[in-house]
């Protein structure tokens, strides 16, 4: 059986049937068409019962003024760490003056590195218990630059992330056209004038 279907419809079909699923931004961006004249053919195509177009929700993920901040200066717990594997030791109250950090943060990065094991806090000194970086900040610090590059991280780091106000996650919807037979071929299709 023959389909008839336009030069523009076919266009479409051609890419369709090379990837079998495209999302309509992308299958804009490979023909040249602008997106409403993709969906425009799409749902031709989709009344020829040749392909099929199903919402799609993906998430977004973007590191924040924070996030981008702790790229550049460190995690506060990297900063106290680097500032007590200098001094072994440091009082409490210098703490803020020394490291930079404000109050809010230094407190949340000591209640980290105390719950770890890696620091102790005795008759207001802060001293160091271990003498390398907690493995999660490292992990955490490699995600949050993957985030910043485009790349896709673990669920569980991305959480973690999250929780700590360094990346905002979005969600967008749109669309995705599939083909409905994975056996159609282009010989299927005639070329009519429009």
């Amino acid at each position: 059986m023959t389909i008839e279907v336009t030069s523009d419809e076919y266009r479409i079909l051609e890419y369709l049937i090379e990837h079998k699923k495209i999302l309509v931004d992308e299958l804009a961006t490979k023909s040249g068409f602008a997106r409403a004249k993709v969906l425009f053919l799409l749902n031709e195509l989709q009344k020829k019962q040749v392909v099929n177009v199903n919402d799609v929700i993906s998430e977004q993920y973007k590191v924040t003024e924070l996030g981008q901040e702790i790229l550049e200066k460190g995690f506060p717990e990297e900063i106290i760490f680097k500032v007590l594997e200098e001094k072994q030791q440091i009082p409490m109250k210098e703490l803020a003056q020394v490291t930079g950090l404000d109050k809010k943060g230094a407190n949340a990065a000591i209640g980290r590195l105390r719950k770890s094991g890696y620091i102790k806090i005795e008759k207001g000194m802060l001293h160091l218990l271990k003498h390398e970086l907690p493995s999660e900040i490292t992990s955490l610090k490699q995600a949050l630059k993957a985030i910043n590059e485009g790349r896709k991280v673990e669920p569980s780091r991305l959480k973690s992330l999250k929780e700590r106000g360094l990346v905002e996650i979005t969600k967008k919807t749109g669309y995705e056209a599939t083909i409905r037979s994975s056996k159609l071929d282009l010989k299927e299709f005639r070329i009519i004038e429009e």
